[in-house]
């Protein structure tokens, strides 16, 4: 009883007429406005200014002490704790090291932020395609069953395969359904990373974006490329950045002091009031020791995320090229079988066989879109592999953008 209105209000949610659409282009190019690419963008432009460097002065005292609590016996000091020299120099060397790293973090976010939209893409594309096929199906099932209608009476008429068909129709149909809900969904998905999909039209198709055989060709052309991975980069910067904060927490000492006094006993002794002192820290113990065993921790751990990464990279480079090839196989030997049962003379002879029953037609046809949605199942896997690719050899976010789902490659 449920399947009517829910089928109809995914149509009515789909197919709402509104002001101008929303491209493909358009949706991949508003990750640059992605929250956490924002972010990290503003962080990076807070440390250009340079607001992380320590003054040489560290602390100003003023004291004063009486010592006979005589209003003449009063004295006043000034006293200086200067900066340590290699608590600045460590510091502002740490703070270059992790401007560094924000630079490879915030480009490591981004290309994540348009993978994640390219996949919606695919999987909206998919998913389009889908309806279209599954409801063409049910058309069929639907011109099948009026023929036997049609038939009832006569030699060609089969009860069991109409009750069957009956069935099939009604399972078609509920799986028509929940294509729809999961559309439904995935543009709520999309709508919800890119407000403007709420209101306007997504007339996305599969002519829309790049075909098996240039996915082939671009994922063949970018592996003989040697390019360094921007993560190998990111872990080999995750070294250099603990190396500083471990000699950021070494240097954290105070070096001592230096202080000027006036002392009023000695005027009246007729002798000089003032006087300067100062003291030097000698570090026998580092009090820092838990903090410089955390980083050194940090280094460890960094330098093996840096030999996983190092081990990964080819070969995750590698599986995906041939994931590609493999999918660009299948999705060939489809598209040949396909084309082949079209062009073949198999409907007219079955159909002779059968003297002439058009229900042999309808059949044939339903076997094709099967077929169809077959290739179309592997394309978005194709897509998908063909994505991660790019993604895993840091081609995704090569300035400028380029929206690499599209057959014209344009920039974003």
């Amino acid at each position: 009883m449920m399947r009517i209105p829910l089928l109809l209000l995914c149509q009515l949610f789909l197919s709402i007429v509104t002001f101008g659409q929303v491209t493909v282009s358009e949706f991949i190019k508003s990750a640059l406005e992605d929250p956490e690419v924002r972010t990290f963008n503003e962080q990076k432009r807070f440390l250009e200014q340079r607001t992380y460097r320590l003054p040489y002065l560290q602390r100003l005292e003023l004291r004063t002490q009486n010592r006979e609590l005589l209003a003449n016996q009063q004295e006043y000091a000034i006293r200086v704790t200067p900066a340590n020299p290699w608590e600045v120099r460590n510091n502002n060397r740490y703070f270059r090291e992790y401007r560094s790293s924000l630079g490879l973090e915030s480009e490591f976010i981004l290309k994540t932020a348009l993978q994640a939209r390219y996949v919606r893409v695919i999987e909206y594309i998919y998913l389009t395609e889908l309806v279209t096929f599954k409801a063409n199906l049910v058309k069929s099932i639907s011109d099948q069953i009026a023929v036997l209608q049609k038939q009832m009476g006569s030699s060609f008429f089969d009860a069991d395969e109409y009750v069957d068909l009956q069935l099939k129709k009604l399972d078609e149909e509920t799986e028509l359904d929940e294509i729809n809900l999961l559309l439904a969904d995935e543009k709520f998905s999309i709508a919800r990373v890119y407000q403007p999909a709420f209101n306007k039209r997504m007339d996305w198709s599969a002519t829309q974006v790049v075909s098996p055989e240039q996915m082939k060709r671009v994922v063949d052309s970018l592996d003989s490329r040697a390019i360094q991975s921007r993560l190998i980069a990111y872990q080999q910067q995750k070294i250099r950045l603990a190396e500083q904060e471990y000699a950021l927490e070494k240097a954290n000492i105070n070096i001592g002091f230096l202080q000027a006094e006036f002392d009023n006993r000695r005027v009246e002794q007729n002798r000089t009031p003032f006087n300067v002192s100062g003291g030097i820290t000698i570090p026998i113990f580092n009090p820092n020791k838990g903090d410089m065993a955390k980083r050194k921790l940090d280094m460890i751990d960094a330098t093996f995320d840096l030999e996983e990464a190092q081990s990964e990279d080819k070969v995750d480079k590698m599986i995906l090229h041939e994931r590609v090839n493999f999918f660009f196989q299948r999705f060939l030997n489809l598209q040949n079988k396909i084309s082949a049962l079209r062009n073949d003379n198999v409907v007219s002879t079955l159909q002779t066989l059968k003297g002439g029953d058009p229900v042999v037609r309808l059949k044939f046809d339903q076997s094709i879109v099967k077929l169809e949605m077959a290739a179309n199942k592997i394309r978005r896997d194709m897509l998908f592999a063909y994505v991660e690719y790019l993604f895993i050899g840091d081609f995704i976010q090569r300035q400028p953008l380029v929206n690499l789902l599209s057959p014209r490659f344009e920039e974003l």
